[in-house]
């Protein structure tokens, strides 16, 4: 009796243990995104959601928690509840952006920056942030210049079009260890590259890294976002 009691315990931490080791796969089925402010940030931004009004936070640089996306929708607006005009007591929208999300996917990054044309408004650009689509370790490099930039990752070199994206792969020697990376930026001049940015970023197999490339005032800035994997797959309790 003690023997058989012993050997169905043993049987269910085994397999307890085995279950908690596993990672929980993002649920395909349900579209859903998050939020990242490049030089803003809110939290006075709305969109409807099942005939509500659902509250959305954009922090700069740094992603927001999941939100969960309209049903059948491949359009979301986001807006602001203002008074009325005629009746101050009553909020009325105003719209603050609209983005296609037909293209990014079930798991989307939405990428808030100002709008040149109004102040009010906002250009938000959908970015498929799936694993699949943006798989741990890799680094993907947004280039929001208009000019066509090189990058490196290590020893992986890419070209990053203006106003595009590119995805590299550190491929790291070993799966459980940390590594340093020398990451630049440039781009091509008449008299040869030109360097505009460079530093050392570790890499380990649990990390994805967003890298963020604008322009000011004639001045390069480089903003690195990493994520770790426990992000998305949370360890079961």
């Amino acid at each position: 009796m003690n023997s058989n009691l012993t050997c169905l315990a043993l049987f269910l931490l085994t397999a307890l243990s085995n279950l908690c080791a596993q990672e929980a796969p993002p649920d395909e089925h349900k579209v859903r995104f998050r939020t990242i402010g490049w030089q803003v940030s809110m939290d006075d931004l709305y969109y409807e959601l099942k005939g509500h009004d659902a509250n959305v936070f954009v922090t700069e640089s740094a992603r927001s928690m999941f939100y969960d996306s309209p049903k059948d929708k491949e359009e979301i607006v986001f807006y602001r509840l203002v008074p009325g005009t005629d009746d101050k007591s009553k909020k009325t929208r105003e719209v603050a952006a609209t983005v296609d999300i037909s293209n990014a996917g079930h798991m989307a990054l939405l990428l808030f920056m100002t709008d040149p044309a109004s102040p009010k408004l906002f250009r938000v650009t959908a970015v498929p942030d799936d694993p699949k689509s943006f798989p741990f370790p890799s680094c993907r490099f947004i280039n929001l210049t208009k000019v066509d930039l090189r990058a490196t990752y290590g020893e992986e070199k890419v070209e990053v079009k203006g106003r595009g994206m590119a995805l590299v792969h550190p491929k790291l020697k070993a799966d459980d260890k940390k590594e340093i990376r020398y990451t630049s930026v440039s781009m091509d001049a008449p008299e040869g590259p030109q360097l505009l940015y460079s530093n050392y970023w570790v890499a380990r197999p649990n990390l994805r890294t967003l890298v963020f490339i604008s322009s000011q005032e004639e001045r390069m800035s480089v903003i690195r976002v990493a994520e770790d994997k426990c992000i998305l797959f949370p360890p079961t309790p």
